[in-house]
């Protein structure tokens, strides 16, 4: 289901740009919002427009275009539902015993409010039968600590809203997936809502983020709360880093530290954008099928190494 409606003001707003600045604005507005269907049909309005794109944007059509339909793929059914103002539902219309056979992924975008990749790409690599995703923001980039507008005015009090307003339990199975700024609330989120998973992509830390302009007013004491109320029921966790990104892996480490974590290394990756550096050697499909899904991967606490 695509939202047509928003679909039309996009593209007559791309026509009416008059800078390439004013595009770059409104490019970044559908990398963050758009579901895959929403951007292929922007991708077709533009054509049959016949707009004049600047280079720039018209390889950024190839590229989508590319990312959706290429090698015979079927564009991903999502159809995005926004909750609030910090959080969106994308999932494949359905009853609701095509839901409980799913599992919702509970995803927590970073700093640029993506999962490292527009988020249509993203949407294309998991199948719509298979997942529904709850897509968070936190423009503040304040780690989520100061809460999901619209859920919570601090991080508890949000994970509380999402246990009553999407209910994990209408699932099969619900896991926590956070990249980078969203990294350490997916993983608290997967605490306290029991979650049998959590997925950090080179996700902050205590460490990082007291050490970051914005976390110097926030209380990270609530985690260390969680982890010690839920002792006993801890979700298993994977933190993944490339092998030669220095910064993500004390981050790592420093998980580990506080609780039993698998860190995942992509070998030959040296920055903090791992996954899309995956997508583009074409294992992406596979490494999230094996986060997302229910397979296990090494011992629990070890290093292993992925793709």
């Amino acid at each position: 289901m695509i939202d047509r409606e928003w679909v039309g003001q996009v593209l007559d707003a791309l026509a009416r740009c008059a800078t390439q600045n004013q595009a770059n604005r409104l490019y970044i507005q559908i990398e963050v919002h758009a579901s895959p269907e929403e951007t292929a049909a922007i991708v077709d309005g533009v054509r049959a427009r016949r707009m004049t794109l600047d280079p720039l944007h018209q390889r950024w059509h190839a590229v989508m275009e590319h990312a959706l339909r290429g090698d015979g793929r079927t564009v991903q059914p999502y159809a995005r539902r926004p909750l609030c103002p910090g959080a969106s539902m994308y999932a494949a219309p359905a009853g609701e015993d095509a839901i409980a056979r799913r599992t919702l992924v509970i995803a927590f975008t970073g700093n640029a409010e993506r999962l490292m990749m527009p988020l249509a790409m993203f949407l294309q690599h998991c199948p719509a039968d298979a997942y529904d995703f709850l897509v968070l923001f936190d423009p503040t980039r304040r780690f989520y600590l100061g809460g999901v507008e619209g859920f919570g005015s601090d991080l508890p009090a949000s994970i509380a809203g999402i246990r009553e307003r999407v209910g994990p339990e209408r699932y099969r199975r619900a896991v926590a997936f956070g990249t980078s700024g969203g990294g350490l609330a997916a993983v608290w989120t997967a605490v306290e809502l029991g979650l049998p998973r959590a997925v950090s992509v080179g996700g902050a830390m205590q460490s990082t983020i007291a050490a970051s302009e914005r976390g110097q007013a926030l209380d990270l004491s609530g985690f260390g709360d969680a982890l010690a109320r839920h002792a006993h029921h801890l979700p298993e966790v994977f933190y993944l880093a490339g092998d030669g990104a220095e910064r993500d892996l004390r981050k790592g480490r420093e998980l580990q530290a506080v609780l039993p974590t698998t860190l995942l290394l992509v070998p030959g990756c040296t920055h903090h954008n791992t996954l899309f550096q995956v997508r583009e050697l074409g294992g992406l499909d596979r490494l999230l099928e094996v986060l997302l899904g229910e397979g296990r991967v090494g011992a629990l606490g070890s290093t292993v190494r992925v793709g």
